[in-house]
């Protein structure tokens, strides 16, 4: 993207923070060595470790909080490039242990019935939030909550609720931002490119 990769982008955002001192990073079975290149090329002189990917999202994360040493420890995903220093900056200074970035809904929503394909429910716009990366958490309190998880069978597709739900604690919200996009499809990298290089979408 751009004449980088799409991992570098989030790499590159943290070398400017003397807080982070250590980048963490999953990488697709095959895919150590590509991986391994790009860390040698963006990270600068932080420390970084590799650690393959579990068989879903939530299994990654469990083993990259179990390899990091600090207890305070930011999340984030390469799917979003165009974060920033200050975001993972506004996490770090945040007086919470755990806090991410939520941003408003500016569409209507509604519960669907997978089977019938019907309308189940409605669900007020104004109390459901786009769950954003990056995310700051406790180390010990994410390890303990994604325990609870494994031994109650339950699936999160984040960190965020599944700390709350698993484990009681408070997460905070930090104001998410529009253009803190997710890769998903191919029409987002032309998207995220146009944010990237400033022009209107």
């Amino acid at each position: 993207m751009m004449g980088h990769p799409v991992l570098a982008y989030s790499i590159i955002a943290a070398t400017s923070l003397p807080e982070i001192d250590e980048i963490i990073v999953n990488f697709p079975a095959g895919y150590a060595d590509k991986t391994i290149d790009v860390l040698k090329k963006y990270a600068g002189d932080k420390t970084f470790k590799l650690i393959e990917c579990g068989p879903d999202r939530q299994n990654s994360s469990y083993l990259l909080a179990q390899q990091a040493k600090n207890e305070q420890v930011l999340l984030h995903e390469a799917a979003r490039p165009t974060v920033t220093s200050t975001m993972y900056q506004n996490l770090l200074r945040h007086a919470s242990e755990n806090v991410g970035y939520f941003a408003p809904i500016p569409f209507s929503v509604c519960g669907m019935d997978p089977n019938t394909r019907t309308i189940s429910e409605n669900i007020r716009r104004d109390r459901v939030f786009d769950i954003q990366l990056p995310q700051k958490f406790n180390r010990s309190t994410l390890i303990n909550a994604h325990q609870a998880a494994i031994k109650s069978n339950k699936k999160f597709t984040e960190d965020a609720v599944l700390i709350f739900k698993m484990s009681g604690t408070k997460v905070h919200m930090l104001d998410g931002y529009s253009n803190n996009i997710k890769v998903t499809s191919p029409e987002d990298f032309h998207i995220v490119e146009r944010v990237m290089r400033g022009k209107e979408i």
